[in-house]
């Protein structure tokens, strides 16, 4: 992933801050995430926020963007965010409900965070299964994965990165839905 062009990026691409008039585009809000980085991880809110709301929008979202289906090189980055995303996610809930007081928040991500393991089924594919129907019939075999996500997660794992529990972190079991040795989501609390 060397030479990634680096581009403005919303960092909260998602449908609730689109402003439509008349049923057309006429504006895009909240720009207070904003950052530098990979154009890819602008569209990681279609697997956290958005393929609930319209899954025919994420397609539309990811073909519009370049102006047909998107090269498998896109999905293996987009996979990639997605997994690094879980720890956001999680993270951000925590805060999130304790600063607001909005009850239901660590729920909710841990919801997010299982359906966007499950699309990936456990971070071996890298086309999430809301868009494989999306996909052309001859590329529908090039699913196979490198196994990229899946070796920086037990790099993460293996090197301590992520909290233990207890200091204030909860385990949340994935089940068996994760394909490493570690099957567990780390929450902050």
């Amino acid at each position: 992933m060397r030479c990634i062009r680096q581009t403005f990026l919303h960092d909260d691409n998602h449908p609730g801050n689109l402003i439509l008039c008349n049923g057309e585009l006429s504006g895009i809000i909240d720009f207070n995430r904003f950052d530098w980085g990979d154009s890819v991880h602008d569209f990681v809110k279609l697997a956290y926020f958005t393929r609930v709301q319209s899954i025919p929008f994420c397609a539309g979202q990811v073909h519009g963007y370049f102006s047909g289906e998107p090269p498998g090189e896109f999905w293996k980055r987009y996979a990639l965010y997605c997994a690094a995303a879980i720890f956001s996610d999680t993270r951000w809930s925590h805060q999130y409900e304790e600063m607001s007081g909005s009850a239901g928040q660590v729920e909710r991500s841990e919801r997010r965070v299982r359906m966007v393991v499950s699309d990936h089924e456990g971070f071996t594919q890298d086309v999430p299964a809301w868009y494989r129907k999306y996909l052309r019939p001859d590329r529908a075999g090039a699913r196979e994965r490198d196994g990229i996500v899946q070796d920086i997660l037990q790099v993460s794992l293996r090197r301590s990165v992520l909290p233990r529990e207890g200091h204030g972190v909860r385990i949340l079991s994935l089940s068996n839905q994760v394909p490493f040795s570690n099957r567990s989501v780390f929450h902050t609390i």
